[in-house]
């Protein structure tokens, strides 16, 4: 979010909630195996997406 948004946002540790998952590993490969699909931007590039438009829709 830093090298995105060029802001140090602290990091804010809560009390776990029920259901909520503690770890998870993803990987475009099942998809791009499967479906021939590719992911069209870096997950870089998609946070940066995310962040202008958030920062737009606060406006």
């Amino acid at each position: 979010m830093k090298k995105v948004s060029g802001e140090d946002f602290p990091v804010v540790f809560g009390e776990e909630r029920k259901g909520e998952i503690d770890r998870i590993a993803l990987s475009s490969e099942k998809a791009r195996e499967a479906l021939g699909w590719t992911p069209s931007f870096s997950l870089e590039e998609g946070i940066g997406h995310t962040w202008e438009w958030f920062k737009e829709a606060k406006q």
